[in-house]
């Protein structure tokens, strides 16, 4: 029974959602385990679902027509759905796909019936070495500020920083293209409306990651509102407001965030709402 547990679960672990950028919660052979199989009804249908150790879910599958074929596939990351591929006309392929924040639809498109272009195909290979690389350098360079902190090292090493910093914005860099490349494959039947940008410039830099901004209590922002660091072009970071006043603000770096260089004055803080 053990066997076939593990068995359903491998299989289960192998469908991926169609779209390639599709956010949701990977579990590698060692969580298998761990893992929970339940089966549900939902939807007026029957399927199964997959939960960690704390029952939070992880995917469910959903035959919502009782033919014995499945026709939902529903994605979660952090407990809260966030992707769902659906066989519209229940012929055993997925017709269209939904993206969700924080529980709410944010974007359905229409899947292609035909296999992905090489090119994305290639990217998107691209892009899952290039995580690697990124989760492999924060990782050191996390351990490294923790030797400084506990006053086992001096200082950080500028090497690691830069190369987190890079690997950093080479991964952003890399989802915009790829994100673009899907568009013309996945269009999109409807989006919600974008958000409102709110840009504003570094004008003075300070200690313990603290810089202030020149945005003010006129501009539509709130204490612990996350922005983006830009330096041109390049994603430096995030930091969080943490004090407005009438003509600008007080912001601070976020401290898990990779950051290749200092804030200097002229870089761009970002927030899209």
């Amino acid at each position: 029974v053990a066997n076939m547990f593990i068995k359903k679960l491998n299989q289960a672990a192998a469908i991926r959602p169609r779209h390639p950028l599709a956010k949701f919660e990977v579990f590698q052979e060692d969580d298998l385990k761990e893992l929970i199989w339940q089966k549900i009804e939902q939807d007026g249908g029957k399927g199964y679902r997959i939960a960690n150790a704390k029952s939070q879910v992880l995917r469910k599958f959903l035959d919502t027509n009782k033919d014995g074929k499945l026709d939902q596939w529903i994605y979660y990351q952090g407990g809260k759905e966030t992707y769902r591929d659906v066989d519209v006309d229940f012929d055993g392929r997925a017709d269209v796909f939904y993206e969700y924040e924080d529980g709410a639809e944010v974007r359905k498109g229409a899947i292609p019936q035909r296999e992905l272009s090489a090119e994305i195909k290639a990217l998107q290979k691209k892009l899952e070495s290039m995580r690697s690389e990124f989760v492999s350098a924060k990782q050191k360079f996390n351990a490294e500020k923790q030797l400084v902190k506990n006053g086992y090292k001096a200082k950080l090493s500028a090497d690691n920083a830069k190369k987190i910093a890079k690997a950093y914005s080479e991964y952003h860099n890399a989802q915009d293209a790829l994100e673009k490349l899907s568009e013309k494959q996945f269009p999109t039947i409807w989006k919600k409306p974008a958000p409102r940008v709110i840009t504003g410039t570094v004008l003075k830099v300070g200690s313990n990651g603290l810089f202030a901004v020149s945005l003010g209590s006129d501009d539509d922002i709130r204490v612990d509102r996350e922005f983006k660091i830009y330096r041109q072009d390049s994603l430096l970071g995030k930091a969080v407001v943490v004090q407005i006043k009438d003509d600008l603000s007080v912001f601070k770096v976020v401290e898990e965030d990779p950051m290749s260089e200092k804030v200097r004055t002229g870089d761009r803080v970002v927030s899209e709402f």
